[in-house]
């Protein structure tokens, strides 16, 4: 975080505030469209060849905001906590780590889809790594799967995990590769501090075999 503290300075401009109300709004929107124009949600969707040679420049954009989901109930519960886990980023970080976190996501997206050569889902990717980043950072926060069962967002996060190793598993290695580039974003800013967690779980466990004795 040192280095994004000596990057706010020079780059502190591009700070939006209220970041995630226009995220979740331009995805609301977009959602809402496909909805009222059934099929045509594939002009929205990245495609590398039409962006270059048909000139459709927008899919560069429109891509990253699409809802994984056709349900309009799903749709909403995805869109409420995008919100709830980007807000609760600001409110950590700032408006400045926010929207860098943001913007490198994204761009690791375009780059992935264009490594690939195709749609790699990876605005998905994009959604996953701000949900990740708030189960990092608030990972005994609860939800309510189904509304009924509560679960803590750690269990989530190693679901999401989960997922993102089988699909990375089953993949080749293009789409490997496309993969890791999208959550580029998450390992810039969270490398460290999983890396801090595992020296504090291995520092806990030789303290523990130290004192055993003691405690027998």
């Amino acid at each position: 975080m040192d280095l994004l503290n000596r990057l706010e300075r020079p780059l502190g401009w591009i700070a939006i505030g209220g970041l995630p109300v226009y995220v979740v709004a331009a995805q609301a929107i977009l959602f809402v469209w496909t909805m009222l124009n059934p099929g045509s949600a594939h002009l929205l969707m990245m495609d590398p060849y039409l962006v270059v040679q048909g000139h459709e420049w927008w899919r560069v954009l429109t891509f990253l905001f699409l809802v994984p989901f056709d349900n309009a109930i799903w749709a909403f519960f995805f869109l409420y906590f995008q919100f709830v886990c980007g807000q609760a980023l600001e409110n950590e970080w700032g408006s400045f780590r926010l929207t860098l976190f943001y913007l490198l996501g994204a761009l690791g997206c375009i780059a992935a889809a264009f490594i690939v050569g195709q749609d790699l889902s990876a605005a998905f990717f994009l959604n996953d790594t701000v949900f990740l980043a708030f189960a990092a950072l608030y990972p005994d926060y609860q939800v309510y799967l189904f509304l009924i069962l509560p679960l803590r967002v750690k269990w989530l996060a190693w679901f999401v995990w989960a997922r993102i190793l089988l699909t990375m598993i089953g993949s080749p290695w293009l789409f490997r590769l496309g993969i890791v580039v999208s959550l580029a974003n998450y390992f810039i800013f969270f490398s460290g501090h999983h890396v801090q967690t595992v020296r504090e779980l291995i520092a806990r466990a030789r303290h523990r075999r130290r004192y055993r004795g003691f405690d027998e």
